[in-house]
């Protein structure tokens, strides 16, 4: 099996490289996280840098990059794909107009400009490495306008962004090492906080486990929030941030000991099958002939010499 099939696994969800807010600055985002063996002791500090030239990766990026997945997804994983800003404005519940254009634009190229750097912290099914690469492999604008061919079709169509993923990235999302998560419930969740610990909690397994339980600095570190907060207000934060998601019916949680404790609510659980009793087949009588019977008595008596009136016959 390739390495580069299976590199994607679990880092691009398991780390935060979408932010709660958008801030301006080339390099917005520099994180490290403890490296563990396999046994859970504590080799070393692994480091995650995000470098955005025209700013950060916000939530209108993440949305962004859920919704480009679920085309890719949909279209059986194809080499490129081919949305207009209309289609995607639709899709994100937006209403189209000037600023909603040049929002999606502004995040599309965001995600194509945006390197994403961990230095031996990303993890490849065999050991921690460096890693660099960008979520949107190429982008193109292309606007129907220019090409005289086309002729003039709607206001709402004449563009078309052109959208190609890092190939190695597609080619395991194809294979099933990427793991897409469940886009309609993700769109279902407000914007920003809620959707990220969905996304955190489905890398963690906890669709699968059934329950999750971490520390709240280590949970607010993976999500992103700022460390030098005090304990109690990162359990506010993430409080709000998981309340959306138990109010949706999918799961129940505490925070207690400064552990944040979480229990699937919404997992399918298919009912045991009632096991058919068969009623026990109706034995035919057998039927003995008199002189049978007869000569099983004549042997009975003779082999325990015994009289006849004994047995009552």
């Amino acid at each position: 099996m390739k390495k580069e099939l299976v590199r994607y696994e679990g880092n691009l969800a398991q780390y935060p490289i979408f932010s709660r807010k958008r801030r301006k600055g080339k390099k917005w985002g520099k994180f490290t996280f403890p490296v563990k063996n396999k046994k859970g002791k504590y080799i070393r500090e692994g480091k995650l840098t995000i470098e955005g030239p025209i700013g950060e990766l916000g939530p209108m990026a993440q949305d962004l990059w859920v919704l480009i997945l679920s085309y890719f997804d949909k279209e059986k994983y194809p080499e490129k794909i081919g949305y207009s800003i209309y289609e995607m404005a639709k899709d994100l519940g937006l209403s189209y107009g000037g600023k909603t254009v040049k929002r999606i634009r502004k995040n599309l190229v965001s995600l194509w400009k945006t390197g994403i750097h961990f230095e031996g912290l990303f993890w490849d099914r065999t050991a921690h490495i460096d890693a660099y690469f960008h979520l949107i492999n190429s982008l193109i604008f292309y606007d129907y306008k220019t090409d005289p061919q086309k002729g003039i079709p709607s206001r709402e169509a004449r563009e078309i962004n052109i959208i190609t993923i890092d190939p190695d990235l597609r080619k395991s999302i194809e294979k099933g090492y990427y793991k897409l998560i469940d886009s309609k419930l993700y769109f279902d969740l407000p914007s920003g906080l809620p959707r990220s610990i969905y996304i955190y909690l489905e890398k963690k397994g906890l669709w699968s486990k059934g329950k999750w339980i971490e520390g709240v600095k280590s949970f607010a570190n993976y999500l992103g929030l700022k460390q030098d907060q005090d304990t109690y207000h990162l359990e506010r934060t993430i409080t709000s941030g998981i309340t959306p998601l138990k109010k949706k019916g999918l799961l129940t949680f505490t925070i207690l000991d400064h552990q944040v404790i979480i229990n699937l609510t919404h997992k399918q659980i298919e009912e045991p099958k009632e096991k058919e009793v068969k009623e026990p087949e109706e034995k035919e009588e057998k039927r003995v002939s008199k002189e049978k019977v007869e000569q099983i008595i004549k042997e009975t008596v003779k082999r325990l010499s015994i009289p006849r009136e004994v047995l009552g016959v």
